[in-house]
Parts: structure tokens; C-alpha cells; sequence
């Protein structure tokens, strides 16, 4: 025999306890960001990078001495 109508439960006051954040399953907090002022932000980036961008055929000046392979046999010679 079928019931009439589904029961119906009490509604509760309080929420329940709230799920602790789970970094591997939960999308990480997102910030409101605005621009307030973007011809100026990309203005400082391009001036930022204008020096960085490398000549094609440049070569870059060594800034440190070149190593050499060292003979391991030499420093640990075998007992």
C-alpha cells in the first residue's frame, strides 16, 4: 500500500556544520579585481619589457666562467 503523500520533514532553524575548504577538489577563491586605468598599466608592461626582447644574432656576454669537467677518479680514487 502506497502512502497518499510523501512524508514531509520539519524545516531546521540552524544550518548545518560548514564544509572545510578541500584543496584539491574546491576552485580556489577568485579576487574582484578592477582596472581602474588600463592605458597606463599596459603602458608601464611594454616599457618594462622593451629592453628585455633579445636581437636576433645578438649573443649574450658571458657573465661567468666557463666550466670544466672535473676527473672524479682523481678526487676519489678507488680503495
Amino acid at each position: 500500500m502506497k502512502p497518499d503523500k510523501p512524508p514531509t520533514f520539519p524545516a531546521t532553524s540552524k544550518p548545518g556544520p560548514a564544509k572545510p575548504y578541500d584543496s584539491l577538489l574546491d576552485p580556489l577563491p577568485l579576487p574582484d579585481v578592477t582596472e581602474s586605468d588600463t592605458d597606463t598599466a599596459w603602458g608601464l608592461w611594454e616599457a618594462s619589457v622593451e629592453g628585455t626582447e633579445k636581437k636576433p644574432g645578438a649573443e649574450a656576454p658571458p657573465d661567468f666562467e666557463p666550466t670544466v669537467p672535473v676527473d672524479l677518479d682523481k678526487l676519489f680514487p678507488k680503495s
